[in-house]
């Protein structure tokens, strides 16, 4: 198959080919799993402490960060990995030992460099829009964290 006979996404590749499974897996975690805890965490996160000003916001964006990142860096590592066909005893889980934390710390680092973009979002954005805002900054967080969870995951599945 040339380069001109696959579809452009395969064609763009950085590592040049695209990993359909890998690609619905990460869709399916985004629609059905992280999503929906995106939009009841910042449901909650209203009734708690409505956003009325600077520091409600501030702590909107510091609990998105610190709560909600940890609970998706967390499903990104189980429920690719399931739909990718590794076994959760013998692959996720001594993954998740030997990776979880290295993944969560660049969650925050990439959380952190967007908390401005964030902070206008949690602070000047309804609460029905916010989520769609946000979504749309993740997709580089989304980016890290795929890589974060899929650096060390062939290589040991082949051990």
């Amino acid at each position: 198959e040339t380069p001109q006979d696959q579809p452009w996404w395969k064609r763009f590749s950085i590592h040049g080919s695209y990993d359909d499974r890998r690609g619905l897996a990460s869709l399916v975690d985004g629609l059905l799993i992280s999503g929906p805890i995106m939009h009841l965490g910042y449901d909650a996160f209203e009734r708690v402490l409505p956003v009325s000003g600077t520091l409600a916001a501030l702590v909107h964006v510091c609990a998105d960060s610190i709560v909600l990142d940890s609970i998706f860096v967390a499903t990104a590592f189980l429920v690719t990995g399931l739909l990718e066909g590794y076994s959760f005893r013998r692959h996720i889980v001594p993954q998740f030992r030997t990776d979880y934390t290295a993944a969560l710390k660049a969650s925050w680092v990439t959380s952190f460099t967007m908390m401005p973009l964030e902070f206008a979002c949690f602070r000047f954005l309804p609460v029905a829009l916010r989520t769609l805002a946000i979504n749309c900054t993740d997709i580089v967080w989304d980016a890290i964290i795929s890589f974060m969870a899929h650096r060390n995951r062939r290589k040991r599945a082949q051990v």
